[in-house]
């Protein structure tokens, strides 16, 4: 199951804690499972299409496990959260009064930057970004092209 979909993904882990074994999943059905927020109906078919095949047997100790395992990610996550959050506030920067960026993306956007004061100008911290436009030129031409991507992708 984990090549249909993603092993660390809110709909995985809302699957998973509803339908912790095949069988459970099979007698959901389709029309429960997509009640499931970002489960798409090809996922749901090919999850049900590989759960008769599926090996093993149904424990209720192991779904207990794996329910236990994927509580203690959600608290992870959110403490990892809280914790960016706290830093966020603690650095008070001005990078989250930009509509759009709250405090995971200021965070991130802030650790790919490292340090603003090392650029002099606004078009040197574009360049670092590798939001800059390709330029292409000729004796009679001046020619903009796409954007140029030579940076961190996280950045851009």
């Amino acid at each position: 199951m984990d090549k249909i979909v993603g092993k660390h993904s809110e709909y995985t882990y809302q699957l998973l804690t509803r339908y912790p074994n095949p069988q459970k999943r099979l007698e959901a059905g389709f029309d429960k499972l997509i009640e499931i927020k970002r489960l798409t109906a090809s996922k749901i078919q090919d999850i049900l299409s590989v759960a008769p095949r599926s090996i093993g047997t149904t424990s209720p100790a192991r779904e207990f496990e794996i329910i236990e395992i994927i509580k203690h990610y959600k608290r992870l996550i959110d403490k990892a959260e809280t914790c960016v959050n706290d830093l966020m506030a603690e650095f008070n920067s001005v990078i989250t009064t930009v509509t759009g960026i709250g405090g995971r993306l200021g965070a991130v956007i802030l650790a790919e930057i490292r340090n603003i004061h090392a650029f002099d100008n606004p078009a040197q911290l574009q360049a670092f970004a590798g939001l800059d436009s390709s330029i292409y030129q000729s004796d009679q031409i001046d020619l903009a092209g796409r954007m140029v991507k030579r940076s961190s992708p996280h950045l851009r």
